[in-house]
């Protein structure tokens, strides 16, 4: 699948800018651009709860946790919950066997304030599974081909990082092109300059998401007891300056992309 703008000049000079995870696998274009992705961490089904159900004034940073080797992630929508439920890379099909009355038991073991609303997953449809990778493509780009968002690096959920990368990987792409577009000649050197920008900030933040997975995460789904989130942790975020500082990192990144005026 390829994604082709629709602004007259990328049409023009032939310059393609792959967004799509499965361009990296399926295209000929990218035979010397040699993309190999490192296979991660575990996997989880996604799945939603209605916010209206859950009857208190808990946040999502309160809701969720460990037990028997599962993991509960929860994000706050607005108008709904959306969860992840995490197991151990591989173990899929064991979880799909086993039957949708013990996955809504571990996830009642683990939130019990889900106990009544579990009951709405009633179908294997209404859950996604996600294979959990992380990794870049050493070199995004070829003459006429530039790799951006997923098609350059695969980025693990932990944070919710992806698509503000992927935005921030457009702006950049955007800032630097323009004027190369717009007088005809886009130089290799062009393509590079904006994996240059864009490759050291995707660095930083796919290190700090390898930590947090092989540090907490892999510890706590190979322990037998229940782990909830610590006290401190629960207390820290209640405090907005602390709270903020990992959300703006999450939001904004540790380079802010700004379009170009």
């Amino acid at each position: 699948m390829m994604a082709r703008p629709s602004v007259r000049a990328l049409t023009e000079w032939r310059t393609l800018l792959g967004t799509i995870p499965t361009i990296t696998r399926s295209s000929t274009l990218l035979d010397t651009v040699n993309g190999q992705f490192e296979v991660a961490f575990d996997d989880l089904v996604n799945f939603f709860l209605r916010m209206e159900m859950l009857m208190n004034e808990r946040t999502a940073f309160e809701v969720g946790g460990f037990a028997n080797g599962r993991m509960l992630a929860v994000f706050d929508r607005f108008d709904y919950w959306q969860v992840g439920y995490v197991f151990p890379k591989g173990t899929y099909q064991q979880v799909r066997a086993a039957g949708l009355q013990p996955l809504r038991d571990s996830i009642v073991a683990i939130e019990p304030s889900f106990a009544k609303h579990v009951a709405s997953l009633t179908d294997w449809h209404q859950l996604s599974l996600l294979s959990v990778e992380s990794g870049r493509c050493p070199r995004w780009y070829k003459p006429g081909l530039l790799l951006i968002g997923d098609a350059a690096h695969v980025m693990s959920p932990v944070g919710g990082v992806g698509i503000n990368y992927a935005v921030q990987d457009a702006t950049v792409a955007s800032n630097m092109l323009a004027s190369p577009l717009k007088s005809g000649r886009v130089e290799v050197s062009d393509l590079a300059k904006v994996q240059s920008d864009r490759e050291w900030p995707t660095r930083i933040i796919q290190a700090a998401q390898s930590a947090v997975q092989k540090r907490i995460i892999a510890n706590v789904l190979s322990s037998p007891n229940g782990v909830k989130i610590p006290a401190l942790l629960r207390l820290a975020v209640r405090i907005p300056v602390i709270r903020d500082i990992p959300a703006r990192l999450i939001a904004f990144g540790v380079h802010r992309a700004h379009v170009a005026e």
